[in-house]
């Protein structure tokens, strides 16, 4: 994610316009997602450099036409004409991605970097009773695991909990709603709306970049920006058109993305629990453990058949192994940061140090459990 190009952003600005003018974001963004696919296929198979500028000039000729007919075909036909216009501009931007870019100087991903160095070394510090304690805490707020024994990897793994030692929105979603329910202790003024905005987003965009800004944090990332800038302007967070245009800011900035394993499953898991979840849970609203089951289930529907045709697995124990590590996994993540933060004061009390060593293991030996079944 060094690179970015000039043309990504005339998207940002004409289509977001588009978008509102029809308010059919789901459907739009859809459009653009199938021309960044085709771009990139194109892209792929065409050799050479040559070959993608013409592709692009072709692909940009063929845009700005589109925009023109917009302007002047009668209203009951712009429909085609706009559905035709993203699809061009997704192949656009995923053959000008192939093109040189502006390169950023670096300073603010070196900043954060210090940041999540700063951080391992402070876990590193403190005294859990446990050193596999501080390597699953590494893993889980840094992304490094490098201090994680063999048994504890292959815990994860074959109890089909991975995803959890591999940093994705899942973690920044937590802290986002431990940020969150922080914040509403607070009252909900204006005034208390707009803090929680400004350090929300600032947290979020920070651990965004200290821990390496994969597609899936991104996701995470664009999807949060979204939803507190309707939250804050006072309107219905609807997630599926907060979800789809997330996708395509994502995409109209790192087009390239699309062909990322971790970019997919993190879209299918959001649909997932955009679509399937609401029916699920409506089953039963006062059950506790039938919502994060219906989570966990409305996750697998979209994500299983990616997970089969990538790595040819499917876990056997995902509904227990959720219901089991997701509780203590928000429990750990809680403890943690509060844990690390505390410790970079010098004012850390032992017991929450011990509390966070207990409930780690307990991770662990529950995964462990399920892993041998």
């Amino acid at each position: 994610m060094q690179s970015y190009n000039y043309f990504s952003y005339f998207y940002i600005k004409t289509g977001t316009i588009y978008m509102a003018a029809v308010g059919d974001i789901e459907g739009l963004s859809a459009l653009f997602a199938i021309g960044v696919g085709v771009g990139a296929a194109v892209a792929s198979a065409v050799p050479g450099f040559h070959g993608q500028s013409y592709a692009a000039a072709a692909s940009l000729a063929g845009l700005v036409a589109m925009t023109c007919c917009f302007r002047v075909v009668p209203d009951g036909g712009k429909k085609w004409v706009l559905a035709v216009l993203f699809v061009l501009t997704g192949i656009f931007c995923a053959l000008n991605d192939a093109l040189p870019g502006i390169t950023w100087d670096g300073r603010v991903p070196e900043l954060a970097g210090r940041l999540a160095e700063r951080m391992r070394r402070v876990i590193d510090g403190i005294s859990f009773g446990s050193e596999e304690t501080g390597g699953v805490v590494k893993a889980l707020l840094t992304g490094d695991r490098t201090g994680l024994s063999r048994e504890t990897v292959a815990a994860f793994r074959e109890s089909g909990a991975a995803h959890i030692l591999a940093l994705s929105g899942l973690h920044i979603g937590i802290i986002y709603m431990i940020f969150r329910r922080i914040f509403r202790l607070l009252g909900r003024s204006r005034i208390v709306m707009r803090a929680q905005f400004v350090l929300t987003l600032a947290m979020s965009g920070v651990f965004t970049l200290a821990v390496g800004a994969g597609p899936s944090i991104v996701r995470a990332f664009l999807y949060i920006t979204i939803a507190e800038v309707v939250r804050l302007t006072g309107r219905m967070h609807e997630p599926v058109k907060v979800l789809s245009l997330a996708l395509t800011v994502q995409l109209a900035l790192w087009p390239g993305q699309v062909k990322e394993v971790g970019f997919q499953l993190s879209y299918a898991a959001m649909l997932g629990i955009a679509l399937v979840f609401p029916v699920l849970r409506g089953w039963w609203e006062e059950g506790r453990v039938w919502s994060i089951a219906s989570i966990t289930l409305s996750c697998q529907l979209f994500t299983a058949p990616l997970s089969w045709y990538y790595f040819h697995s499917f876990p056997k124990y995902f509904l227990l192994t959720n219901l089991m590590a997701m509780p203590l996994t928000t429990v750990v993540m809680l403890l943690s940061v509060v844990t690390v933060v505390l410790s970079a004061m010098g004012i850390c009390p032992e017991v929450l140090i011990r509390a966070d060593d207990t409930v780690v293991q307990l991770l662990v030996r529950v995964l462990g459990i399920i892993a041998t079944m």
